[in-house]
């Protein structure tokens, strides 16, 4: 006879386990203790149908299916993982090497079916794990195929790098050469440009200076000419004030020697009229007619 949890079992190999990704469960376990494993956890455990719930005993991990939760015990999940190795190719898959014990998944369904229905159940899974192996596990050959194909691209990729890098090393290196010269001929454009500019200015300057003393030059000669002509001025105006000093002293000398003779000839005429009597003879003119004698003046001899 069938158990209440019969039709539940089959119904959940038939949607999730087709569907379940193998890869994710070869990661962790192999198939045979998943299996066993999977039909001890509706024994052990307790659904609630209200919740949706899956409770689960001490010591035991959930493992997550896609549209169903497995129950296995976290000691037979070490130990199986590590039993059973697996080699890795390129693409993250893996080539699994356990066998599956069918005998012993039999017995373990006996507890709740009978060996017929065990045996059916049986080969429905191996169906199951034969269509997944088929279809999910990658052979040796693929995979060594793979890994040439993989040797061969990374070669080529790195032949590629290679290339690349001594392109990218001669595009920078000629990039530093040109950008180099650049710098040069900018330096020498600036170092003449600076040279032509000292020389505008070193010629403006000495211009400048040309003018200047031009000019200082004529205003030292208008100054010594008029210098020249001042000096000239005043040597005149000495001369014409040694003539005019001169000609005052001379006249000055004159006037006082014509002043002693005025005064000695005034003291003699009144010396010589207090000597002579007082009435005078009267000199005759050549007309006959008699004049009276008359002495010039002080002025008169003076002039």
């Amino acid at each position: 006879m069938i158990t209440p949890r019969a039709p539940l079992l089959f119904s959940l190999f038939r949607h999730s386990v087709p569907n379940t990704r193998c890869s994710y469960f070869r990661n962790h376990v192999d198939l045979q203790n998943f299996y066993s494993q999977y039909l001890r956890s509706f024994v052990s455990s307790s659904r609630s149908e209200e919740h949706g719930e899956i409770t689960t005993s001490p010591g035991e991990t959930l493992i997550p299916m896609e549209g169903v939760h497995t129950i296995v015990n976290s000691e037979n999940l070490s130990n199986y993982s590590a039993q059973n190795t697996a080699k890795e190719d390129f693409s993250g898959k893996k080539n699994w090497t356990g066998t599956i014990d069918t005998q012993a998944l039999i017995d373990a369904l006996s507890l709740q079916f009978t060996t017929a229905q065990a045996e059916a159940l049986v080969v429905v899974m191996q169906d199951i794990v034969r269509e997944k192996l088929s279809t999910g596990v990658i052979s040796k050959q693929q995979i060594d195929t793979d890994s040439q194909m993989l040797k061969a691209r990374c070669h080529e990729i790195r032949l590629d790098l290679q290339i690349q890098q001594s392109k990218n090393a001669t595009a920078r290196k000629a990039l530093h050469e040109r950008c180099t010269n650049e710098i040069q001929s900018t330096i020498e454009k600036l170092r003449d440009g600076v040279d032509m500019l000292q020389s505008d200015a070193r010629m403006r300057l000495s211009l400048f200076k040309s003018e200047n003393r031009e000019e200082l030059s004529k205003i030292d000669s208008s100054v010594h000419h008029e210098n020249s002509q001042l000096a000239l001025q005043i040597s005149d105006i000495k001369t014409f004030m040694e003539g005019v000093k001169v000609r005052l002293m001379f006249k000055f000398t004159i006037f006082l020697i014509f002043a002693l003779l005025a005064l000695v000839l005034e003291k003699n005429i009144k010396k010589s009229r207090l000597d002579t009597p007082s009435k005078r003879p009267s000199v005759e003119s050549s007309n006959g007619s008699s004049q009276p004698d008359v002495l010039p003046t002080t002025d008169e001899l003076l002039l």
